[in-house]
């Protein structure tokens, strides 16, 4: 099968298209990898212990903010319902 892509001149690439694509590999067909080779692979940073324990950083940190015994903000978006605003949640997280 041909490349689909029309140059400037308004002839057509000559080149077999690549990997199951309708363009040819110059034209942007790429190869799709699965498992643990791809980049987007889910590799456990984001397990519930690790939101747990990211919970409990930014918990901690809020109170001493609140406090004044530093002044320093966490780098990061926000979280939608703070933790130092739901007692019972904070209590929960905390209960160990």
């Amino acid at each position: 099968m041909q490349c689909k892509q029309i140059k400037k001149n308004g002839d057509r690439c000559k080149n077999h298209s690549a990997y199951g694509c309708k363009t040819c590999r110059y034209h942007g067909a790429r190869k799709i990898t699965y498992g643990s080779n791809a980049p987007n692979y889910k590799h456990g940073e984001y397990t519930k212990e690790a939101k747990e324990s990211r919970e409990r950083l930014r918990a901690l940190s809020d109170i001493g903010n609140y406090v004044g015994m530093f002044n320093r903000k966490m780098v990061g978006r926000r979280p939608k319902n703070p933790l130092i605003d739901d007692v019972e949640r904070f209590k929960k997280l905390f209960k160990e």
